[in-house]
Parts: C-alpha cells; structure tokens; sequence
C-alpha cells in the first residue's frame, strides 16, 4: 500500500512540475517495430518488388516467420513479413496443408510448385533452394 501512494505521489509530483510522464507504447518493441506490426496489422502491402506486367507481382521468395496453429481454418501466418489467415489471401501463394508448424504452400508460377516450410526459413523461387534462418 505504501509503494501504491509513493508512486501516486511521484506521477502526481512530475504533473505538477509540468512534466507529462508518457509510458512507452510498447515494452517488447521498439518505436519502429511496434510501427511494422502496426502496418502489417492493418492489412497495408509491405514494400516488395514492383508490379510487373498484367499486374501480377514476380515473387522472388517465400518466407515463414511464424505459425500459430489452433486447429483447422484456426491458423495465423507470418509470410513475407504479412499476416495471413484462412480469410486472407496472398498473391501468387496459396495455403495446401498445415501440418504441427510445417506448411505446405502453392505458388503460382509456370508451373506451380509446392513446397513445404517451417518458422525461419525461406524458399527461394529462382533456384527451388530452401534457406535456414534458425539462430
């Protein structure tokens, strides 16, 4: 109880000083990652590789960073830095299986190719390579 009423007299100390005390946004993410999130949250396209023609986007490469799986049509996605969930879409990439935190995914290309991904890791369309990135 003591330490309640000495921060309450402190905060009120640093308002009465004209001093705004403002609590940081986030305790796990900087001001700049905080903002990503915020970005990717909202739906908004993060930067990538221009349009080519017909308004398709050339996917360079693929990566997972996370999974979180809580049962069929109850699973969230992290793909090229995008949420993605069985109501989301992303272009050129479809969702085949889920399998634990493996994910087998469809991408458009001539022809399609199927590949199967765990969290950190990065396919790589051009030489059909899969990368680690596990610290």
């Amino acid at each position: 109880m003591r330490r309640l009423v000495f921060l309450a007299c402190l905060a009120a100390g640093g308002l009465a000083a004209g001093r705004a005390v403002a609590a940081p946004a986030s305790f796990m993410f900087t001001p700049s990652e905080a903002a990503a999130i915020d970005a990717a949250l909202s739906g908004a396209p993060p930067p990538g590789p221009p349009p080519v023609a017909g308004g398709r986007q050339e996917m360079g490469t693929l990566s997972l960073q996370a999974v979180m799986n809580a049962g069929p049509d109850r699973w969230t996605l992290w793909v090229n830095g995008r949420r993605l969930s069985p109501h989301t879409e992303l272009q050129g990439v479809r969702v085949l299986a889920l399998d634990g935190d493996r994910v087998e995914f469809e991408i458009a290309a001539a022809p399609p190719r199927r590949v199967w991904l765990r969290p950190n890791q990065t396919y790589i369309v051009a030489t059909g390579r899969i990368e680690d990135h596990r610290p």
